[in-house]
Parts: C-alpha cells; sequence; structure tokens
C-alpha cells in the first residue's frame, strides 16, 4: 500500500462518548487533546490506524521516542506517558513499548470507526431486499425506526471485541463464558470506558487475588457500578451481622 493511498483527510470522532464518557473527566485539557492529535496523526500515517516510524531490521516495528511524541503533541514527557497509558488503560489505545521509552501506538477498532464505508453506513436504515424467491430484511449498523422510537443497532463484532478488551485487562481468568453472557445479559455494551475506568478503581482494592470475584459475578451484580470502598464497608458490615447471628 502506497503512502499516498492511507493518507486521509478526516477522522471520525463519538460525541456521546467524547462529552459524557468517563475519561473525558480523568484527562486534563490537554491530554485530552492529545486523543483527537492521536486521531490525526493515525489517520496520516503510512500505517492507518497506528503510530509509529516505519520498519527496521528483520521487519521489527520502530516506535517513536516519547521525546519525540511529547514535543510534536507540545506536551512534556510524563503528561504525555501518563495521558497514553491512561488511554490504553481504558482500551481506546494499544501502547507497545518496543524499546525503552519508544512506542507504536494503535487506534483501539481504527477499521471499524473510520473506515469511509462504516462512516456512510451509520445513516443507513433496515431495508427489505428483494430475491427471485422471497423478500428479506437486511439489518445494518446505525439508527432505525422502531415503534416511533430511535433503536441502536450494534454489530456483535464490536460488542465481541469490547468484551475481549475488557477480559484481557480482568485480572481473574476464570469462567470467559459466563463473563461473556453477563457481559450480554447486563447491558455493558458500548460502556467499555466506563466499566475499564471502575475496574481500575477496583483493582486498588484487590490486595489479597483470593478476594477477587470472577468476572461473571462483577458483571452480572452491576458491582463496576459500584464505589469499591463503599461496598468493602458493606460487606465487612455483612460479616459482623452474620458472625453476631442478626440479619442484615
Amino acid at each position: 500500500m502506497s503512502y499516498k493511498s492511507t493518507r486521509r483527510q478526516w477522522v471520525k470522532l463519538w460525541v456521546n462518548e467524547w462529552l459524557d464518557g468517563t475519561t473525558r473527566f480523568e484527562l486534563t485539557p490537554q491530554q485530552r487533546l492529545l486523543w483527537i492529535d492521536l486521531l490525526a496523526l493515525a489517520g496520516r500515517s503510512r500505517f492507518p490506524g497506528f503510530i509509529y516510524a516505519g520498519i527496521g531490521e528483520g521487519d521489527k516495528k520502530v516506535g517513536y521516542p516519547i521525546a519525540y511524541l511529547a514535543g510534536v503533541l507540545q506536551m512534556d514527557e510524563q503528561g504525555t506517558n501518563n495521558a497514553l497509558r491512561l488511554l490504553d488503560a481504558h482500551g481506546h489505545i494499544t501502547l507497545d513499548e518496543v524499546a525503552p521509552e519508544q512506542y507504536v501506538i494503535g487506534i483501539v477498532n481504527w477499521e471499524k470507526y473510520q473506515s469511509e464505508y462504516l462512516r456512510q453506513k451509520a445513516y443507513r436504515k433496515v431495508t427489505t431486499k428483494t430475491t427471485s424467491r422471497l423478500p428479506v430484511e437486511v439489518e445494518v449498523e446505525g439508527d432505525v425506526e422502531v415503534e416511533g422510537e430511535k433503536k441502536k443497532i450494534q454489530p456483535a463484532s464490536l460488542a465481541a471485541s469490547e468484551f475481549r478488551l475488557f477480559w484481557d485487562k480482568y485480572p481473574k481468568k476464570i469462567g470467559e463464558q459466563r463473563a461473556r453472557e453477563a457481559w450480554r445479559k447486563s447491558g455493558c455494551d458500548g460502556r467499555l470506558a466506563e466499566i475499564l475506568a471502575s475496574l481500575l478503581d477496583w483493582q486498588k482494592t484487590w490486595t489479597d487475588p483470593q478476594f477477587i470475584p470472577n468476572a461473571s459475578r462483577w458483571l452480572g451484580e452491576g458491582l463496576w457500578k459500584e464505589n469499591p470502598h463503599v461496598h468493602a464497608k458493606k460487606e465487612s458490615l455483612h460479616e459482623q451481622l452474620e458472625r453476631i447471628g442478626a440479619k442484615p
């Protein structure tokens, strides 16, 4: 693929997630600008969706030094580093340190969010396709009218990729299938950033691995919606009441 063919003149930004998502409130204004700059850099890159210098010996990717990135983005090195790691933790980017303080950055789900076809596809609606035999309803991504209301259709592949990002970050790898089912039933699709931000808070309280709940319970009981410190106090009170034989 040639360099010119990969350059683009636009990138797409999900406005609701950008304006109301948890990442917005955890990043400083300058760090928020970093995310927009990363989208632009990934769009201009010779390697669509990725930001790195090129290919070196042995077909190995050569990352950009943090000092270079900070200079391009007009930020200090520590602030750039912190923001990149937070975006990585929230599942917005992949951050591969190929050498000390030298990174290859990838935008998660670049093709799903940024391709021209999918940009147009969001405006399409459910239509009836006539074949030689019977008319067939074709379901596409986007806003469609259902009983007078708009309903968002999320592709199964996108929901699966969100769960995979969550599962990769969850520290206890037990019962993946049950966790996947809990994710689906608990309405977690489209809330990846919020869930990962909560997971970061919960991990600070899991000092002993034996007290980490299975992911299916953490998702199914909606624990990710709770303050982990308040929840810990409730659990402790419950245990104390049980010991004295009182009902909580």
